[in-house]
């Protein structure tokens, strides 16, 4: 009875120990499966495109500026300048929400003697107050009729015009982009290949980089040219934005 134990128990140590063996080969030929085959060598180029394209809407900086002899008094006339600047605004169609305010300044201003006696005095002359507001003019076309009521209205601070697109032309030119610059990564890996004598196949992974770049276009301008010339015949000038973008391809051949 005890040799028979002895039996069994060496039986079941052997294949308890066979089926380790086994399922350590097995781990083994399964990780070899899954790693990477580094016999091939791999090509990695990056693209860049660019479009230009029209801007279709605009912000424009609209400024006005008043003195007094008390802080007060300047206050109120500024505020009055702006109230008559944002209804002329409201009335070609300009929304609440596309005006905000951007700088507010209120200044006591000085006058100073005995510069030449070395003796310098400061005496206190009024105060002057700023107003600044940045307004989103949705229609291209509209920028100079906005300019023209805002002078008319009594804006009287120089400011400036800072041309943009709408997200839906932004979104079409940044595509058109993108296709330029997937087109040159493209061009780069097809030289590059021919020059080492390889064929190469679809890309193994393609990666956007840098996202949308737009150089800002801006003009300044003054009020107070403007009100001393004719308003409507002030040129406004758009230009072009150029939209860019890059792009990352890999082969393996």
């Amino acid at each position: 009875m005890k040799n028979q134990f002895k039996t069994l128990t060496v039986t079941g140590v052997v294949l308890a120990l066979l089926l380790a063996y086994a399922a350590v080969v097995g781990f083994s030929d399964n990780t070899a499966g899954a790693a990477v085959d580094t016999s091939k060598s791999s090509l990695s180029v990056n693209g860049q495109g660019k479009v230009n394209v029209k801007p279709d809407m605009a912000y424009i900086t609209v400024g006005v500026t008043s003195q007094a002899k008390t802080a007060r008094d300047a206050q109120i006339d500024n505020n009055k300048k702006m109230s008559r600047v944002i209804a002329a605004l409201k009335g070609i169609a300009i929304k609440e929400d596309d005006i905000r305010t951007v700088n507010y300044d209120l200044s006591p201003r000085y006058e100073y003697s005995g510069l030449k006696t070395g003796e310098q005095k400061q005496q206190l002359v009024g105060y002057t107050a700023t107003n600044r507001v940045q307004v989103l003019v949705r229609d291209i076309n509209a920028v100079g009729k906005a300019l023209d009521v805002v002078v008319t209205a009594g804006a009287n601070l120089s400011g400036g015009i800072n041309f943009t697109l709408s997200e839906a032309r932004m979104d079409k030119a940044y595509a058109d982009a993108l296709m330029s610059a997937l087109k040159n990564a493209k061009g780069k890996a097809d030289v590059l290949a021919k020059g080492i004598g390889v064929t190469l196949d679809k890309p193994k992974e393609i990666n956007e980089g840098g996202g949308v770049s737009i150089p800002p276009v801006y003009r300044e301008f003054s009020y107070a040219k403007m009100a001393d010339e004719a308003a409507s015949q002030v040129p406004v000038a758009a230009g072009q934005l150029e939209v860019s973008a890059s792009v990352g391809l890999r082969y393996e051949y």
